[in-house]
């Protein structure tokens, strides 16, 4: 008993694929239970139930108002109900048998009717006809009985004389009312409680003779079926119909539940387990809008002032419209001399306006209560899609904002973990100078998630791992924190960027390709596409979202058909003040680091 407690209490946080385990494991030991067990069960069930209500179980996770964890719990209590119930019908059914087998043997009463033998047996002489002479032959009684069994050598009375105990007329039998399912309720008209399906019969038999033939359409009897939550299947809810069906196909696939025992004969005659779970790896996941920082925009749309950058300070010698100028000792003798000034306008405003990123599925009715496993996948295949459309359309639109200044690096140096680290550094150098920001400014860099992978591959070539005795493989933290301790916040992106207009590539891609049946493997790409801004400089605007979830509406019921439907509004909310950059750099796993693969490395000419 105390094992079946541990089991309920790992179903609370176990996975579904543990569910099904230990659920296996319970079907074997409700029967190895006592009656006293079975109360026992009952009681701790109970308890661990309010237990959890009383926040007692807060500390594993599992919260007062944990809905899963209680249903789980409230089913346990019906099962150990259902099987105490089951017990209690086996007892009384046992004791009737054993009343009917004990009524059968025992000896008739003196007031049964005698038994008259319709033809003497050989071992009795004939009684004679009785005379004016002769008094009537006396009556059989029990007492006589003995007198009519002829003793054989074992000295067992014989089946015919064991017969000759019995009346007559036959015997009534004890009839076995048809039970009632235990989740089903049965109510009479009159609002009494009916307990079996016999005594159903009954009452509607009773009832249509009461009422006569012309008494029209009346209720005689009411059927109500009240089954436990995780035996119902809910509109709408794929998961939890999943999870039934998975209970279902456990139970189907446990040979101790197959009725026909001809599948489980000699030779291969069983059929093959039928596994409805579909596997689905692509996740929802949207690093790009996680990242950014989110702004308000109640109204569809938001205007934003373009910020002015250090550049836009005229700092020009002798230009009577600067803001900044040197004032001299000479300039004093100068009546006509006034200090420069710049005059300063009201910014420009930039108006961002929102767009819907729609998702939108189509599915049988039936369809979707037999196999409610492929609803579940293909919501999530397009949830996956759907982010890949959403995070892909806020690149483009940084890609092509206005105070994106787009550039490309088409020369490659070193191996591409060196060169890439490099360009970040250099490019992070390029604008905190140009803004005169100081080292602590805070970068982001939006670069594709595989530039881990293809730095871990090029270190992997280098061989250095050889000469230096460390792993083959550079741990993934360690390139990301060659970035951040260059006050670069890296964002890795699962999509590659499209043409806010027309939903084209813009650029190469950077979702990286299948692999060809029968082909050889695909290289690292050549090109990179990655951004660069000051932290903060770019936002999304969040207005809300449309989720009807499932759409019926007449023309679909007609098809006998629902839709699933959702949408998302979002804009992209530029701050406009340094420039921000695109960078499309070539690069590959060369491994090379000791030298130049390809000439020498160039350096900025700068004015003077």
């Amino acid at each position: 008993m105390d094992r079946i407690l541990e089991i309920f209490r790992a179903l609370l946080t176990a996975t579904a694929d543990e569910q099904v385990a230990l659920n296996a494991e319970l079907d074997e030991l409700w029967p190895t239970l006592s009656d006293e067990d079975v109360a026992a069960a009952e009681a701790s069930l109970l308890e661990l139930f309010d237990g959890i209500r009383a926040g007692d179980l807060a500390e594993d996770g599992i919260e007062a108002r944990d809905v899963n964890a209680l249903r789980v719990v409230t089913t346990g209590v019906e099962s150990v109900r259902a099987l105490a119930a089951e017990r209690i019908e086996a007892a009384a059914e046992l004791d009737a048998q054993i009343a009917e087998l004990e009524a059968s043997l025992a000896a008739p009463s003196a007031e049964t009717e005698p038994v008259e033998d319709p033809e003497p047996t050989p071992e009795v002489e004939p009684a004679p006809e009785p005379t004016a002479e002769t008094e009537p032959a006396p009556e059989p009684t029990a007492e006589v009985e003995p007198e009519l069994e002829t003793v054989t050598a074992a000295g067992r009375p014989s089946l015919g004389a064991a017969a000759a105990r019995q009346p007559v007329r036959t015997r009534p039998r004890a009839t076995q009312p048809t039970p009632v399912d235990p989740h089903v309720t049965l109510t009479a008209t009159n609002g009494g409680r009916i307990d079996s399906m016999t005594a159903a019969a009954d009452v509607i038999t009773q009832g249509f003779n009461e009422l006569g033939p012309n008494a029209g359409k009346r209720t005689l009897v009411t059927a109500r079926a009240d089954y436990p939550a995780d035996q119902t299947f809910r509109e709408n809810d794929t998961g939890h119909n999943g999870q039934i069906m998975d209970a279902i196909v456990a139970a189907g696939q446990d040979p101790s539940s197959w009725s026909d025992q001809s599948l489980t004969a000699a030779g291969w005659c069983a059929p093959s387990p039928v596994d409805y779970g579909l596997v689905i790896q692509a996740v929802a996941d949207r690093p790009v809008w996680d990242a950014l920082p989110k702004v308000g925009m109640d109204r569809m749309g938001l205007k934003l002032p373009v910020s002015p950058t250090l550049s836009d300070v005229n700092v020009a010698a002798d230009d009577p419209d600067a803001a900044v100028s040197l004032f001299t000792e000479a300039d004093v003798d100068d009546n006509g001399f006034s200090k420069p000034i710049q005059a300063i306008d009201c910014p420009d405003f930039a108006d961002f306006r929102a767009y819907a990123v729609v998702k939108r599925l189509k599915f049988k009715n039936g369809a979707a209560m037999a196999y409610p496993e492929n609803v579940s996948a293909w919501n999530t295949l397009t949830g996956s899609a759907w982010a890949r459309k959403a995070d892909s359309l806020l690149l483009g639109r940084i890609k092509n904002d206005a105070g994106t200044t787009v550039i490309t690096e088409p020369d490659q140096v070193y191996g591409a973990a060196i060169d890439v680290i490099e360009l970040l550094l250099r490019l992070g150098a390029y604008m905190r100078s140009a803004e005169r920001t100081g080292s602590q400014a805070r970068l982001r860099a939006a670069l594709p998630a595989w530039i881990i992978d293809l730095m871990q591959a090029d270190q992997a070539r280098s061989g250095r791992s050889v000469y230096n005795d460390t792993d083959i493989v550079i741990a993934r933290n360690k390139i990301t924190d060659m970035l951040t301790s260059s006050n670069i916040n890296p964002l890795f992106y699962l999509d590659t960027p499209i043409n806010p207009t027309t939903q084209a590539l813009d650029g190469p891609t950077q979702i990286l390709q299948r692999q060809t049946d029968g082909g050889q493997a695909l290289q690292w790409p050549c090109k990179v596409q990655f951004g660069l801004w000051f932290e903060g400089q770019y936002a999304v605007g969040d207005p809300g979202e449309l989720n009807i979830g499932v759409v019926r509406d007449s023309a679909l019921n007609a098809r006998n058909e629902f839709e699933s439907f959702y949408e998302k509004y979002e804009a992209l909310a530029a701050r406009r003040g340094p420039e921000a950059l695109w960078v499309t750099q070539t690069v590959a796993a060369t491994g090379t680091y000791a030298a130049p693969i390809d000439g020498e490395i160039a350096c900025e000419t700068q004015a003077s």
